[in-house]
């Protein structure tokens, strides 16, 4: 009876703990429309060249390398740190009060993120109580600054009365927050990945892939009429005795 299969399923990815390759927890990626594995063979030929035509008269194998590939559109910060080889971490901002910062405009229409620094490169969150000055002149919300309070930026109002050169001096407060951040970087992330078949159609086969490499690939499309994905290649490595790979049918009681 023919076993024609119809591929569905979960993956699932735990990075080698620190130093190690022993695998943490395993993580599940998310909805993904594509896995596929692929196989490459080098091989060496030989061919006699005693007459005639030369013909093969031999054939070795020098290598053979397992590939994988992964299209997901689970556009999770955990996910989303493996296609910029970085990390993720919440970032646990405490509230501040009476800060100030000056800048000097360039031109109406500009934006200006608040609380720039070292330590907090993308800026601060969560403005609140935030007056706008030069000098004594005092300038109005709405008519000549906008705020958006949860990104921490100031824009100039085109046609208000900060103007180009203003020494624009922010006061603001915030109050306390948390959020997701990734950071890019280029250590290479390698794990173990299993795949949970949950096949509509066809027999269903667990893969297991004691190491993998990852790596990003294509595009994120950040704007797009279609849903936004990413995808990651995989190289599958031999670890210790193991085989690169395991393939394990549904379990049946024995006889």
């Amino acid at each position: 009876m023919p076993n024609y299969t119809l591929g569905r399923g979960e993956i699932h990815f735990a990075e080698f703990l620190p130093g190690t390759e022993t695998p943490g927890a395993f993580r599940f990626f998310g909805n993904c429309s594509s896995f596929t594995l692929s196989r490459s063979e080098e091989k060496l030929d030989h061919y006699s060249s005693t007459s005639g035509l030369r013909k093969k008269d031999a054939s070795v194998t020098l290598q053979i390398d397992t590939t994988g590939s992964i299209t997901c559109d689970d556009v999770d910060p955990e996910n989303i740190k493996l296609f910029f080889y970085g990390e993720s971490e919440t970032i646990v901002a405490a509230a501040l009060t009476s800060q100030t910062e000056t800048f000097t405009t360039e031109k109406q229409g500009r934006s200006y993120q608040v609380g720039i620094t070292d330590a907090r490169p993308t800026g601060v969150r969560k403005l609140t109580n935030v007056v706008v000055t030069e000098g004594a002149t005092t300038f109005d919300l709405t008519d000549d600054y906008l705020v958006d309070a949860d990104r921490g930026i100031i824009t100039v109002v085109e046609g208000g009365a900060i103007v180009s050169g203003t020494e624009m001096e922010v006061a603001y407060d915030t109050t306390a927050s948390e959020r997701i951040q990734v950071r890019s970087g280029d250590a290479q992330i390698s794990g173990a990945l299993q795949f949970r078949s949950f096949n509509p159609e066809g027999q269903r086969f667990d893969y297991f892939l004691p190491s993998v490499k990852v790596s990003p690939t294509g595009d994120l499309g950040l704007i797009s009429d279609e849903w936004q994905e990413f995808q990651l290649d995989l190289e599958v490595l031999r670890k210790g005795g193991f085989a690169e790979v395991y393939l394990d049918g549904q379990p049946y009681l024995g006889s």
